[in-house]
This record gives structure tokens, sequence and C-alpha cells, in this order.
């Protein structure tokens, strides 16, 4: 029996955005990791990125130029303001195509439960850069309510944004799904607001460390490669 059939008494599902949605990190085009454009170990860069990303992924600082100067004055203080700007360019570039370019198991996967009459909630922890190219993104039509973390001034594992998500969709936490990696303790958020739990770990298991994505599953009931694997 499908997950989707186990949780027929769900009416809503609410998914998380990068990597849960999009393809995985490898196929973002032809584009360096910011990462490795600046020769900077990727777990070290992320635990940065991390740590500092709070003020950012609220929309508090939209200059990407400020932001990425802190990160790396903090790791590497040799590299120049030139390679600043220029890593900026190729990540812009690389969200750029991630957002556009959606895997087609993902977009079936949604017109599908859509087609049952689920409703689709978003909640995405995400700076204006990321999601400069939403609009031309192929599944945003397909959700009732989307949640932009740097738009509202709140993020995920945050209560508030569950539960702002959950009432513009006119749904309680009971009849809801939460669908997600676990980045950011989404999946602990969500579980303390009551929904139920969904961890798609295909996407986020090439690059991060088995414990760690043993400490995500923690958290959640259900555990799916890919979206697809909710059908």
């Amino acid at each position: 029996m499908s997950i989707l059939s186990k949780l027929n008494d769900k009416t809503t599902y609410i998914f998380d955005f990068f990597h849960t949605l999009t393809e995985k990190e490898s196929k973002w085009g032809n584009w360096p990791w910011t990462s490795d454009f600046l020769g900077i170990d990727r777990e070290v860069w992320g635990e940065q990125l991390q740590f500092y990303s709070e003020d950012r992924l609220k929309g508090r600082i939209t200059y990407a130029f400020d932001f990425m100067k802190l990160l790396v004055m903090n790791l590497d203080p040799s590299i120049s303001d030139e390679k600043i700007r220029e890593v900026l360019v190729s990540r812009q570039k690389r969200f750029d195509y991630s957002v556009i370019n959606i895997p087609n198991y993902v977009i079936e996967t949604l017109k599908t439960m859509k087609a049952k009459g689920k409703k689709l909630g978003l909640i995405t922890n995400a700076d204006s850069m990321e999601l400069a190219a939403w609009d031309e993104c192929p599944i945003a039509e397909l959700f009732d309510v989307t949640i932009h973390s740097c738009k509202v001034d709140m993020m995920k594992p945050e209560q508030q944004i569950y539960e702002l998500c959950l009432k513009e969709l006119g749904s309680s936490a009971q009849e809801s799904v939460f669908v997600g990696d676990g980045g950011s303790n989404e999946l602990i958020g969500a579980r303390e607001c009551l929904l139920t739990t969904i961890m798609v770990e295909g996407v986020i298991s090439e690059f991060l460390p088995e414990k760690k994505l043993a400490k995500r599953k923690e958290y959640a009931e259900y555990i799916v490669d890919t979206i697809d694997g909710i059908l």
C-alpha cells in the first residue's frame, strides 16, 4: 500500500523546495559549487553558511555581496572581491537552473496529488537570490499556498511559519503532512506542530554524511528516496 493510501485521511501536503523537489545538486548545470569555486571544504562552507544565514533567509540582508564577503573573510581572507563577484554570478546561474529545471517525476507527482484532491503547500528557507527565477519554475502554479522565508521574516523550524501556511491553506495540523529533506531541522519543527512527516533522502544523500542523514531520519515517520515514492 502506498504512503498516500495509508494517509488517506490527510487532506494537505506541505513541501520543502530545495533538495526535496529540485534535482540533485550535481546536476545543477555546469557551474561549480560555491565552495569548490572558492577552494573551501564543502562541509566547512555549509556550516558557515548555516551559522550566518538567519538574516539572509528572513529577508533582512538582501545584498548578496555583503553576505558572501562576511563568510569569505571568516574562512579565507585572501580571497579577493573580484573572486567573490565571480562566484556570485556562478551561484546565481546554478540556483536559476535548479529552480527552472524541475525533474519530470516531481511535476507528475504533484499533478497526481492535486488530481486526487490534495491541497498542496510550499515552505522554503531561501533568500531572494536563490528564488530569483521562481516565476519561471514549472511547479510554482501547482501550489495552493507558497511561503518563502525571505518574504515573511520567519523560517523553518519556527512554529509560526508552519502555522502561517496551515492558516492560508485552511487546514489543521492533524490533517496535514510535511515533506522535506530535513534540513534546517524542518522535520523537528513539523513534528512539534503535530504534522505527519515524510523525509525525502535521495537528493540530499549525495553529499550529506550518513551520520547526519541518520539524525534527520529520527524525525521522519515515513522515508522515501524521491517524492514519487509517496504515490
